[in-house]
Parts: C-alpha cells; sequence; structure tokens
C-alpha cells in the first residue's frame, strides 16, 4: 500500500498556481502615434499588441492599433420601435 496513493497526486495538481487570471486592458493608439514610440515598444504576436521592451511580459501598457471607426449619425426613420 502506497502513502497518498492516485488522489493525493491529483490533489497535488489542483493546488499549483493558476496562471494570471486578470488580462491588462487594451488601450488604443492612432497608428502615427505608435510609430513614434517604436523605439520603446516590440510587437507581442501572443498578444497581438505593442508592450514596452524590457517590462511588457508583466507591465506596463498593451498598446494596440486604433482600427475602430467613428460611428456617423444616422438621419434616416427608425424602424426598431415601429410595430411589426
Amino acid at each position: 500500500m502506497t502513502v497518498g496513493g492516485p488522489s493525493a497526486t491529483h490533489h497535488e495538481y489542483q493546488e499549483t498556481p493558476a496562471l494570471r487570471s486578470v488580462t491588462r486592458p487594451r488601450r488604443y493608439l492612432a497608428h502615427h502615434w505608435l510609430v513614434l514610440l517604436t523605439p520603446l515598444l516590440r510587437y507581442s504576436a501572443t498578444r497581438d499588441a505593442y508592450v514596452l521592451r524590457a517590462v511588457g511580459g508583466s507591465k506596463g501598457p498593451v498598446l494596440r492599433v486604433d482600427r475602430r471607426r467613428r460611428q456617423l449619425g444616422f438621419d434616416g426613420i427608425d424602424r426598431r420601435t415601429s410595430a411589426a
């Protein structure tokens, strides 16, 4: 008879610390700002974003290119409230 058995190994596995569950928020910058900051930043393929060169793996901002478009005002009839 072994001490602990298979369940002890399983229990030890569950107690290992989990990976980081809280992600750093992404901040969006215009492309020209990222070009100016290129000496300080590197591209992280796993994040699909730019991070600080020396400490970006764990600290600092996570920057992405702002590809979002401003939504133009809609002058037409709003059909969402009409009866079907």
